[in-house]
């Protein structure tokens, strides 16, 4: 075999690999399909809720935006009356792994043989942790896609080459899929801006923001602020949610400290700047402007962004994507001469592969098992058993194929919610529940303060004993209706006699 099929032969090993997952997930969970997190199907709601009603969010009538991704919901749009919709979000992803795959090897000198061009991909692939996101089912595995195009593109720019007709779109794109793209998308304007295409990188940098401006001001005409819900629950939390912006970040910090993706983004983030600072008298050089670049993504998402767990690497993954491509292109004249150094490059990359390794043999599995004995039941409950409104904190599965009213407690996909939570009214939730009507609520245990739960009555427990990072183990199931509790018992019952192993139900004593 030629050794400029490596591409393919990576792309392949990465496809076969993510099926293999795939099929040992089916094996564990009963032959269920299911996502390693409940967010996938907040996504394939908004976009089910578009094709449906052509209303951007997740009850019929009711806009929200629950979702990060401007672009992710719209992508699954397509699927959403065909049979392949719940499977797309994992088709796109098992693409995504395949095509990073084949990027990867195309970053590689030409020299290479072919088993070495394959290593370094598979390990590349691990290392961006594809396989298990596309059991994740977000829009992280074509982030991460698109940050590999745009460091290739920048590494033909570097190597005197004219930029490729997709880096245009690439750069368009990369904001549209999360907002953290645009730090990419600016570092590659920059550089092209440096390599004399000023008038195509202006141009390309309002084609950019246009439609980003655009989707803030759907957001803003529609009384939903200037970000997604999502955004400002998770990260942007300037007020009292969680303690403020400040103690947020320094939360975040300390879990990239746990991993090595994060420990590489918290350095490069502090060293970076300071490389630029010793090379300043070369600013006129298009390397000057990569690195530059590198320090703003770098620095940027240190700032903004979130820093992944050493369980589910996924957050940072992008930056990581674009900007150690570039770096191991900038010291390449380094590394010619110096074999100790190929040597710990080829450690650290190991090194950045092993959370991938375990993300995606044990870490995604057991969230996936989770996810099964805890929100696909709790889906079961709504939709097959209690068929009208419910209110709780995860309202992917919940939600997803009901007509009925899901009421989010968190407040990703409720203004109102947000709000009164950001307030801290008191009892904002019962109040906002009883305007509602509603009579059914699945809240986790350690979420729901006596306080707030005080005039609800609780029915029972739903505990899960798979062991993962996704949130409580057991959920309270609770209703604020008195005159309905005898009926709600017996139903429970019926729906826990069909619990799989690993889902446990306990009635509580009224």
């Amino acid at each position: 075999m030629h050794k400029h099929d490596s591409g393919w032969v990576s792309a392949g090993l990465a496809g076969i690999y993510t099926v293999i997952l795939l099929l040992i997930a089916l094996w564990r969970n009963d032959g269920h399909f299911v996502y390693a997190l409940d967010d996938p199907y907040i996504h394939l709601d908004i976009a089910r809720q578009l094709a449906l009603t052509g209303v951007y969010g997740l009850n019929p009538g009711e806009y929200a935006a629950p979702s990060s991704s401007i672009l992710w919901p719209l992508l699954l749009v397509p699927f959403a009356q065909t049979p392949a919709f719940i499977f797309a979000p994992f088709i796109i992803g098992l693409a995504a792994a395949m095509g990073s795959a084949l990027v990867i090897t195309r970053l590689l000198p030409r020299s290479l043989e072919l088993l070495p061009k394959v290593g370094i991909a598979l390990i590349g692939i691990l290392a961006l942790n594809l396989p298990a996101l596309a059991l994740v089912g977000m829009e992280h595995g074509v982030h991460i896609l698109l940050s590999l195009m745009a460091a290739l593109a920048c590494c033909n720019l570097l190597e005197g080459r004219k930029p490729p007709h997709w880096l245009w779109a690439v750069i368009i794109l990369h904001p549209l899929l999360r907002y953290e793209g645009v730090l990419v998308s600016a570092a590659c304007l920059t550089l092209l801006f440096w390599k004399g295409y000023r008038r195509e990188a202006v141009l390309a940098g309002f084609a950019m923001c246009l439609p980003v401006i655009g989707f803030t001001l759907f957001l803003h005409l529609h009384g939903l602020g200037y970000f997604p819900g999502s955004t400002i629950v998770k990260k942007l939390r300037l007020d009292a949610i969680d303690g403020n912006f400040t103690n947020f970040w320094v939360k975040s910090l300390i879990v990239g400290l746990l991993s090595p993706s994060g420990i590489v983004m918290i350095l490069a983030a502090f060293c970076a700047p300071l490389i630029c600072l010793l090379r300043l008298r070369h600013w006129r050089s298009p390397a000057f402007a990569t690195l530059l670049g590198i320090t703003g993504v770098f620095s940027g998402h240190l700032l903004l962004g979130r820093l992944s767990t050493f369980e589910t690497p996924r957050y940072d993954q992008y930056a990581i994507a674009f900007a150690v491509p570039l770096a191991l292109w900038l010291l390449r004249p380094v590394n010619a001469q110096h074999k100790p150094l190929k040597v710990v490059t080829a450690l650290a990359l190991i090194l950045l592969a092993l959370p991938g390794l375990i993300s995606s043999t044990i870490g995604v599995q057991n969230a996936i098992t989770a996810i099964y004995q805890q929100q696909y039941q709790m889906q079961r409950l709504v939709q097959q058993y209690w068929h009208d409104s419910v209110a709780a904190n995860d309202i992917g599965l919940v939600g997803l194929g009901t007509d009925a009213y899901v009421l989010d407690l968190v407040g990703l996909a409720n203004t109102q919610v947000r709000l009164a939570r950001t307030r801290a009214e008191p009892d904002w939730a019962s109040r906002i529940v009883a305007e509602h009507k509603i009579n059914l609520v699945l809240a986790y245990d350690d979420w729901v303060e006596p306080e707030v739960r005080e005039n609800w009555i609780e029915l029972g427990k739903l505990t899960r004993t798979t062991t993962s990072r996704l949130g409580p183990s057991t959920v309270l199931i609770m209703t604020p209706d008195k005159s309905q509790v005898a009926n709600m018992q017996a139903l429970l019952r019926d729906w826990a006699a069909d619990l799989p192993i690993g889902s446990i139900y306990e009635e509580s004593k009224i």
